[in-house]
């Protein structure tokens, strides 16, 4: 194919993907693209994006269709000298400028950062029963699906939130949290671990966890595992599928006892919305468990995310019946109008429940609204003031509780923290980046330090190599691997992490120690295909069975490759083999591997 016909198809598939990707997402390709990809589409509702899908597929083929032909078009067939030149360099620009151009373009740039900044600001909280008051105070989370704080605006959208409007002058109103998530998994490690949520490419089967027994997020402390360390019981519950995006693993890693989703609360025979259960019947099974779990001693949270706001075009529970926003035509702001009323509703009976005056009650959106049916109000807005998170703190055991407004500049990053200084009465202002929002004087977050929110941002693109680590992937920046053991359920743990076999780690040629690539993968065969294929440094473990001759009596054995030699040996449950083996082991020329095959 010639030059022209190359750079006009990769034109057409960049933009054909950053168009899915704003319609989807509203926003081009990016992190939770990227993340979205890599973790799956279990619990995603095809039916919502099935005509975006199909319009964007067509628009593609038939683009590639006419691109394939470019070179006959008269007009284009004719071009030469500097005019070939120029529509080549167009096509270029093109593709430079797409979504996907920038991410790997910035993955290039920030490969090689300092940290040193990152590591200065990160903060662990100290966990404990000493870091609460003498009688913990229980907490309710939240999550509103896209709702933000746009929405409070009364010249763009006048009467659509009346409630929360009323209920915002009762509680700590916080007007200037910026969007750091971008979309929910990133907005709940954000606002929990005070981090910005990196996908670790290069890791194969991350999120999966019949592999990856770490965890999800292993290395980071978040608001979870500070509360549980304190004794708090932590249960999650929410309208759409638990596992979606691997918010189930996510919750579990970090100390929730229970994780319940649509496929969990919905009642036989209940009517859903496309997303999972209506807000209606999900709102009201909260405020059943909190009054359950009132009754109890032990303190706990409670986190739950709404549902009928999600993008494009929302859904308005039953309950609202025929509430509609203005001429009833925008069926996102029917459901925002609804979702107002079942909120602040729900808001309500927890205020005037018994034991309110033992609960912090935290109302927010999890990001801001993404590509959908109200787009052209909210891009009216974004013209004239940025788009933010909408975030409000209702703290029962405060006697004669005040209403106020915060304007300190903040993030999602700053959420966590600022929860954890309400719960521990201001024993903890800090956790991961986060900085409590309560201290108007003293607060240092990082939009205050770095000044700008453009600058903030570009520094935690910076910080994407230390964002990485919380995953607990070795690689080439952390210490050498000193060895490894099989357990005897067939875990296999190097370097603080945990693999199932098989598991093929690629190793520094020159060190032979220091890992560069996980690869992980559940074909039959595909390892054994790699290794037999690959002249470079490498580790495999796995099931003795899959190294013929097999050792009688052994049931995991390992082959460690490096300068053309394979090394092969049966491992003990529970022996640490220390690397490189020792050289009393049988050794394998590269000339007789293949009978390791």
């Amino acid at each position: 194919m010639r030059p022209l016909n190359v750079l006009a198809s990769a034109t057409v598939i960049f933009v054909a993907v950053d168009t899915l990707c704003y319609h989807v997402s509203g926003d081009v390709f990016g992190e939770s693209s990227v993340y979205t990809l890599t973790t799956g589409f279990e619990g995603f509702d095809l039916k919502e994006a099935k005509l975006i899908v199909v319009g964007s597929t067509f628009f593609t083929i038939v683009s590639l269709a006419v691109v394939i032909f470019l070179h006959k078009i008269p007009c284009v067939r004719d071009l030469k000298g500097y005019r070939l030149f120029a529509f080549h360099a167009t096509l270029v620009v093109c593709i430079l400028s797409t979504g996907i151009s920038r991410y790997l373009i910035n993955l290039v740039l920030v490969a090689n950062k300092d940290q040193g900044e990152f590591e200065q600001r990160y903060r662990i909280p100290p966990q404990g029963l000493n870091t609460l008051p003498e009688e913990p105070c229980n907490l309710v989370y939240l999550y509103l699906e896209s709702f933000e704080a746009s929405f409070f605006d009364h010249e763009v959208f006048p009467g659509l939130v009346p409630n929360l409007k009323r209920l915002s002058t009762e509680a700590h109103h916080y007007t200037d949290v910026h969007d750091e998530g971008g979309f929910t998994m990133g907005s709940f490690v954000a606002s929990q671990c005070g981090i910005k949520l990196i996908t670790p490419l290069g890791s194969e089967n991350f999120m999966d966890s019949g592999r990856l027994l770490g965890g999800y997020l292993p290395g980071a402390t978040c608001i979870g595992d500070h509360l549980n360390a304190s004794g708090y019981n932590l249960e999650y519950m929410g309208g759409a599928d638990k596992n979606f995006a691997g918010k189930n693993l996510f919750l579990r890693s970090h100390g929730f006892k229970s994780v319940k989703g649509n496929a969990e609360l919905r009642q036989p025979g209940e009517s859903t919305a496309p997303w999972g259960r209506f807000d209606d019947a999900l709102l009201d099974d909260l405020f059943t468990r909190y009054a359950e779990l009132s009754a109890k001693d032990e303190p706990f949270a409670l986190f739950s995310l709404t549902v009928d706001t999600h993008a494009p075009g929302g859904v308005v529970s039953p309950r609202c019946g025929d509430l509609r926003y203005g001429d009833g035509k925008n069926s996102m702001l029917n459901a925002v109008h609804c979702s107002d009323k079942l909120i602040a509703e729900f808001v309500d009976k927890i205020r005037t429940h018994s034991s309110f005056e033992r609960t912090l009650l935290v109302v927010g959106s999890d990001h801001k609204m993404m590509g959908n049916v109200a787009d052209p109000f909210l891009n009216e807005l974004s013209k004239k003031k940025t788009r933010k998170n909408s975030l409000l703190v209702f703290d029962g055991k405060v006697k004669e509780f005040r209403g106020a407004v915060v304007s300190t500049s903040g993030s999602t990053f700053d959420v966590g923290a600022t929860v954890l200084s309400y719960l521990t009465g201001g024993r903890i202002t800090e956790l991961g980046l986060g900085r409590s929002l309560r201290d108007q004087d003293g607060s240092v977050t990082l939009i205050n330090e770095y000044q700008t929110l453009d600058a903030f941002r570009a520094k935690t693109q910076e910080w994407r190599t230390s964002f990485k680590k919380f995953w607990r992937f070795p690689d080439c920046d952390d210490k050498p691997v000193d060895g490894f053991s099989v357990d005897a359920a067939g875990v296999v743990h190097v370097s603080g992490s945990k693999f199932r076999v098989p598991a093929y780690f690629k190793l520094d040629p020159e060190s032979g120690l220091q890992i560069l690539e996980i690869v992980l993968h559940d074909e039959e065969n595909h390892l054994q295909t790699q290794l037999r294929g690959s002249d470079e440094t490498a580790l495999m473990i796995d099931t003795c069975a899959k190294f013929p001759p097999v050792v009688p009596g052994a049931q995991y054995c390992y082959v460690y490759r490096r300068d053309g030699i394979s090394v092969k040996k049966s491992i003990a449950t529970g022996e640490h083999v220390p690397l490189p083996p020792s050289p009393t082991v049988s050794v394998t020329r590269r000339t007789t591997r293949r009978a390791l095959h």
